[in-house]
């Protein structure tokens, strides 16, 4: 039996090592899309749950919320899923630790995560553009707000030269 070469056995190793990587990036694959995270609210009325692409995936009402405003249900929704959307780089840093160590990549990563899906909004945060603590009328009512006003002069109209309908005549400008 002959010794395998230097080159032989860097090639083995190396080859091992692949697979292990692609075994690792296949179970890392797996287990984030298997990420699901769930909040409740409104004394367990609302559930909401969302995937690690920050995907709405669940949603359960109860049925005491039918007497109550829709605009707060809403509104508590949208909170529940922000909530649970930062929590989200998390549960990424759970997975994939295990798998990819305390690396510089897993903190890419995470902190990707992270900018995405910022820390959960304080209570008195209107999503939807009210910010925090206040209501935008305009998006309870169903209006939309003033455009801005324009900045920009009117144009005059263009001259007309003494050919230019003739230009046109005849079946269209190309001759």
């Amino acid at each position: 039996m002959t010794m395998p070469s230097p080159g032989e056995q860097w090639q083995a190793e190396y080859e091992t090592k692949l697979r292990d990587t692609e075994q690792r990036a296949e179970r890392m694959q797996q287990e984030l899309g298997d990420i699901q995270i769930t909040q409740h609210g409104m004394n367990g009325q609302v559930t909401v749950t969302v995937n690690a692409s920050g995907n709405l995936v669940g949603l359960e009402l109860g049925n005491s919320l039918r007497d109550r405003d829709g605009h707060a249900v809403a509104q508590e929704v949208l909170r529940l899923v922000a909530a649970a959307q930062s929590r989200i780089a998390d549960e990424v840093q759970r997975v994939s630790e295990p798998l990819l160590g305390d690396t510089e990549a897993l903190h890419v990563v995470v902190d990707k995560v992270r900018s995405a899906y910022p820390e959960t909004p304080p209570e008195d945060y209107r999503p939807g553009g009210g910010g925090y603590g206040q209501e935008d009328d305009s998006i309870i009512r169903g209006t939309q707000p003033p455009p801005p006003p324009s900045n920009r002069r009117p144009r005059p109209p263009a001259a007309v030269g003494p050919n230019d309908d003739d230009y046109f005549d005849n079946g269209g400008f190309l001759r």
